[in-house]
């Protein structure tokens, strides 16, 4: 789809003839406007495919302004990914679900990321998601392992219970060992910092099924 333009520009007087304001891409004319909307105001307008949103463009008015004003066109904002590459890893685009020190109950905060997962799976039927799961490094590396294993655990049941294939969520828990900061053994941390290290995340593990 070609790029819609919006010029913007006051006519304070408009008596006489209706000045001609012309756009150029690379010196070469792409439109010209000879009317304004009612409000005295220049009008938008759309480009056609041949000439590239990243070059520059120039505005021109004649026996209006002496000076030709250039300004840079900027493609269209998009929506944000539906998924994110991270750590060499294809992942939902979202936060992780964080837990409680010691714990492996799903939190209530959990759910805005549990549910943009779930719509996912739903919209792809034949997505298969790695749950891996982390613990910070405090306690023994068995007891971290255990835990990430039981955290992984709850986050599939989640998914189950919502009518998930239990065969399109696999889980994994990691331990201490993907620590995301530098809060590992005998490293002083605040509780914020170690917060960040329990968590969950949702990794894709078939990305060629995806169409977007």
């Amino acid at each position: 789809m070609p790029p819609n333009i919006i010029a913007v520009g006051a006519v304070e007087e408009n008596e006489g003839p209706t000045s001609r304001v012309m756009f150029e891409f690379d010196n070469v004319s792409v439109v010209q406007l000879d009317n304004y909307a009612n409000d005295g105001y220049l009008k938008d307008f759309d480009l056609n495919d041949d000439y590239p949103i990243t070059n520059p463009l120039l505005v021109k008015c004649k026996d209006f302004v002496r000076n030709i004003y250039k300004y840079d066109t900027l493609p269209p904002s998009k929506e944000p990914s539906e998924f994110k590459k991270e750590r060499n890893l294809l992942m939902v685009n979202t936060q992780p679900i964080y837990f409680d020190k010691d714990k492996f109950e799903i939190r209530n905060d959990a759910e805005v990321a549990l549910n943009k997962v779930l719509e996912l799976l739903n919209k792809y039927p034949k997505l298969i998601i790695e749950i891996g799961s982390h613990t910070d490094s405090r306690a023994s590396d068995a007891y971290n392992l255990e835990l990430s294993d039981n955290r992984a655990k709850a986050s599939i049941a989640w998914f189950v219970n919502k009518g998930i294939d239990p065969s399109r969520v696999f889980g994994k828990g990691y331990g201490e060992t993907q620590l995301v900061n530098k809060c590992s053994n005998g490293v002083e941390c605040t509780e914020n910092e170690h917060k960040l290290n329990r968590r969950t995340e949702f990794v894709i593990v078939n990305p060629e099924v995806l169409k977007y």
